[in-house]
This record gives C-alpha cells, structure tokens and sequence, in this order.
C-alpha cells in the first residue's frame, strides 16, 4: 500500500494491486472515498470523486480535505501512479501540514451550468465539467459585518440568484464568488487561515 500524503489526518494513497484509470485512494479512520483523474492525450481531463464499495464514505470535511490535495498534486499523483506501477520504483510520503487551498489553480475555464436550492441557503452547483457541489452559504452570510451582504440573509432575496456567463450572480454583481472557491466549496478564506493557525 504506498501512501503519497498524508493530510489533515487523510492518507491518500494506492492500494498494490491498482488498475486504470488512474486513481487514488482517501482513508480516514475507516472511510474511503476515491478519486479518478480522467487522462485525455496525456494530459489531465478531470477529476471524478466516487464512493468505494464496502466503506463509509468520507465525511463533508474529509472529502473537502480530499479534494483540495488532489487538486493541488494531481499531476504529481500522476507521476507516482508511473513511477510506482510502471517503472517500480519506491514511493516516498509526504506529510503536509499547511492547507493547500491557496495552492489550487484551475487549469481549465469552467463554468457552472446550472443551481438548484435544494434548502434555504445551500445550492447545488453543476459545473460543465461534470463536476457538482453543494454549497451552505448560510454561514458566510451570517459571519459577513458588510449590510450589503448580510441583506441576502432575506430567503427571498438570496432565491432570487442567476447563472450569468457561467457565473453565480445575485442582483447588480452585489453578491459574487471567485468561481475557484465555488468550484472547491469554499467560501471563507479567514476562517481557515485562523483555524489552521
């Protein structure tokens, strides 16, 4: 079983007898969950994250954990998956104890194709790369001091959101997110620079 990272309490890693795609694995305490990286002409596609079969999934944090360090090492996790299952060579893991949100790039444009509420302040997003999240803006909103913001807190007005050149908009641009933090389910940048402090 090599281990790549650990992370937050998450081990990622490869069982030893793997097959295509390729793929890594995301245990934590007796969860699981696995993400495979989706190769076109060699190069990184997507990235689909799917439930093993015989385990408790990973918890809502453990699957944010999860992503965040496939995103941001999988290219690396690509080069381990050759190195290991093609070449044999060793593998070393890595520890990593800062969160690597500030890391994550996207390499690709994507757009949200859609938003459904699905409760009074959580969303669902689909991405046109297949990708879903749901999202709780309830605490953002409630944490926000800026009235501007805090006014969403009327559930009419937070319904009354749109999809505006693949963006999530509310009003004149009055309420709007980075799609990167849409796309990684995170809204509060303060919250975890304090919480990792």
């Amino acid at each position: 079983m090599p281990k790549l990272y650990e992370y937050f309490g998450l081990i990622v890693m490869f069982y030893a007898n793997e097959h295509e795609p390729v793929h890594v694995h995301g245990k934590c305490q007796g969860r699981e969950a696995k993400a495979e990286i989706i190769l076109v002409d060699g190069r990184v596609d997507s990235v689909r994250y799917i439930t093993v079969s015989g385990r408790e999934m990973l918890s809502e944090r453990e699957m944010q954990y999860f992503r965040e360090i496939v995103t941001a090492r999988v290219n690396d996790i690509v080069q381990k998956w050759i190195d290991y299952f093609v070449w044999h060579k060793s593998i070393r893991p890595e520890r990593i104890c800062t969160r690597l949100m500030y890391e994550v790039e996207m390499n690709q444009v994507v757009n949200i194709c859609s938003a459904e509420q699905i409760d009074s302040y959580l969303l669902r997003l689909k991405f046109d790369d297949g990708k879903e999240q749901i999202i709780d803006f309830k605490g953002f909103l409630m944490r926000s001091r800026h009235p501007d913001i805090r006014a969403y807190l009327d559930s009419a007005k937070f319904s009354d959101y749109r999809i505006e050149y693949g963006e999530l908009v509310w009003g004149d641009y009055e309420l709007c997110f980075p799609m990167i933090d849409l796309y990684m389910n995170r809204l509060e940048h303060g919250t975890y620079i304090e919480s990792a402090a």
